[in-house]
């Protein structure tokens, strides 16, 4: 099977910029075998059989994105949060204009962090609190997919 089989033309003015503020208000397409049809989410109670099996995400959306500042020198510096990897670490990646470094130093927030190590495709930092969470949690934003044309919102913290 080919990936480009999967390709679609998908016209922006279709992509909720924010979610409906009902949900029950959120868009679903559904395709049964025979046509296709635009309905809400209220409409979803209907389309379940008896022996259908759901399945919930409560999954916590994390501010996993922060924008720093490279020491010395102060150039940009960004860091998008893969895992967490033990006390103050965590795996990353990390944005900069320049390559990256074992030893780079780091401030986001009046937090210091280090470059400590490069795994896989990943960098492992460390900061100066042994909560590394805590860091993303207070200075971090919620990252937006491309297809999202505005910066992120306290209330996408909440959905």
């Amino acid at each position: 099977m080919e990936l480009a089989l999967f390709d679609f033309e998908l016209p922006d003015q279709l992509i909720a910029q924010r979610p409906p503020v009902r949900r029950s208000g959120g868009r679903l397409l559904y395709l049964d075998r025979a046509r296709r049809r635009d309905l809400t989410m209220a409409h979803f109670p209907t389309l379940l059989d008896a022996n259908d099996l759901l399945v919930f995400n409560d999954t916590k959306v994390v501010p996993a994105r922060c924008i720093g500042r490279k020491l010395p020198g102060g150039g940009r510096f960004e860091v998008l949060l893969e895992r967490l990897s033990g006390e103050g670490e965590a795996l990353v990646q990390i944005g900069t204009s320049k390559a990256v470094r074992t030893g780079q130093a780091f401030d986001i927030g009046g937090v210091h962090g280090e470059v400590i190590a490069k795994e896989d495709g990943f960098f492992r930092v460390r900061f100066d609190t042994l909560d590394a969470l805590g860091v993303f949690e207070s200075h971090g934003h919620v990252p937006q997919p491309p297809y999202i044309a505005r910066p992120d919102e306290d209330a996408d913290r909440e959905r």
